[in-house]
């Protein structure tokens, strides 16, 4: 097949009406963790929340259905901290993270 890559992570972050960044981690590695380092340049950041929260499943194929609609659920996450103007995460494997920063 073809030669293409796809990152393992992909970001994407907006600002709110309120000044909250939200910033938008996805990890497509199905095997492997991600330990992600990103400036703050511009934006006194104080403390990171789980803003929303992780998707993730301990299958690439799980899913939800009607006997099991909480099979792939959004759940709390702690994985991420700001100190010295920067935003550190450990992404898990086949995941999802949207983080609030303030």
């Amino acid at each position: 097949m073809g030669s293409e890559a796809l990152p393992q992570v992909t970001v994407s972050a907006s600002r709110d009406a309120e000044g909250k960044v939200h910033v938008s981690l996805v990890n497509i590695d199905h095997s492997g963790e991600a330990e992600i380092s990103l400036g703050l340049r511009g934006l006194a950041a104080e403390s990171v929340q789980a803003f929303g929260t992780i998707l993730t499943a301990d299958r690439m194929n799980a899913h939800n259905t009607f006997e099991k609609p909480d099979a792939v659920a959004p759940k709390a996450f702690d994985g991420a901290n700001v100190e010295g103007g920067r935003l550190s995460v450990k992404l898990p494997p086949m995941s999802v993270v949207t983080l609030a920063i303030h």
